[in-house]
């Protein structure tokens, strides 16, 4: 009895033995195949070139940088991704933000020196342009036709939102004298199209997929700012720059359309490592190819025009890989 019971534990231990290495060898694979670095990309709204983007360059640097796992959060824009990135609660670690929003954000205002926490900058990639969107019959022709009509200005926080406000306000339309909506650019272009709101506001590259696709089923039109209008809001803030939308870029639009533009700015978290983000900053530019299919602007970047016009200080890692390709960083 003594004989069978302990050849029983000998075959049971070696059972247990066996069992024991299978699940550690299962663990260990499961393992191998695990991103250990997780990096969260603020975007703005599906159907805007920063969600585009931002999807397409987290497969980028997941393809680049093996051990990452890479996710584009939706948000409403560049002012809610500059106020996640500087929250820890929020868990952004990248973003893209309207160089006019960093400009006025206190990121800005600090000491421009290597060791400032916060925020810091990438690359600007390319210039957005300032839309506003209305039916072809309803007779708005200039900025000031806006006055009492129903306007979207897009979502609370965006920085198409902080375009609007700019533009209504140097035009001489105060908040009481129009009514403001805020409704992301999907369902703005659907208001427009049934006629639910007057007119909308769009900062973004052109064309925009939503507005091309809806003035081929119903007549839009663009509106001008007047060069008065142009200068005035660039005197107040110098990240605009004058920027003009060719004729023909969407069906019916038969002239150019004068308005203003702002750079779009890949911004890290200064609490990144360096050589973490001079990985990040290479695939930017060695993808671009890849990326420019997931924009409807024309993505060409150059890494020299990349580090011009910045309102905040490049981020170590970035600097170190435009001084690699022999860019000469500017002094910050």
């Amino acid at each position: 009895m003594r004989k069978n019971s302990a050849r029983h534990i000998h075959k049971k231990s070696v059972f247990i033995f066996v069992l024991t290495m299978l699940f550690a060898a299962a663990f260990s694979l499961q393992g191998c195949g695990q991103r250990t670095t997780k990096i969260s990309i603020g975007t703005a709204g599906v159907g805007g070139n920063y969600y585009s983007f931002g999807r397409a360059y987290a497969q980028v640097l997941m393809q680049d940088i093996k051990d990452t796992d890479v996710q584009a959060r939706v948000t409403t824009g560049s002012g809610a991704n500059l106020r996640m990135l500087t929250s820890q609660e929020a868990g952004l670690d990248l973003a893209i933000v309207q160089s006019d929003l960093l400009a006025q954000s206190t990121v800005s205002k600090g000491p421009a020196s290597d060791n400032t926490p916060g925020v810091k900058a990438i690359a600007g990639m390319y210039i957005e342009a300032v839309q506003i969107v209305v039916r072809r019959d309803s007779g708005i022709e200039t900025v000031s036709d806006l006055r009492g009509k129903l306007i979207s200005v897009g979502e609370a926080e965006s920085g198409t939102e902080s375009d609007a406000l700019m533009i209504l306000r140097a035009s001489g339309l105060g908040d009481s004298m129009y009514t403001m909506r805020n409704l992301n650019y999907g369902a703005s272009v659907q208001a427009l199209a049934e006629g639910k709101i007057d007119a909308f506001f769009c900062t973004m590259g052109v064309p925009m997929t939503a507005i091309a696709t809806t003035a081929k089923k119903v007549p839009l039109n663009l509106v001008s700012l007047s060069d008065k209008e142009v200068d005035k809001v660039t005197a107040m803030q110098p990240w605009y720059v004058p920027c003009t939308i060719p004729a023909g870029t969407y069906n019916g639009m038969d002239r150019d359309v004068h308005t203003i533009g702002v750079k779009a700015v890949l911004v890290a978290s200064g609490s990144l490592s360096e050589d973490l983000i001079k990985r990040i900053t290479g695939s930017l530019f060695d993808h671009a190819d890849e990326l420019q299919y997931s924009v409807t602007v024309n993505y060409k970047p150059d890494p020299a025009e990349a580090v011009k016009d910045l309102p905040i200080p490049l981020h170590d890692g970035a600097k170190a890989w435009y001084r690699e390709k022999g860019i000469e960083v500017p002094n910050q």
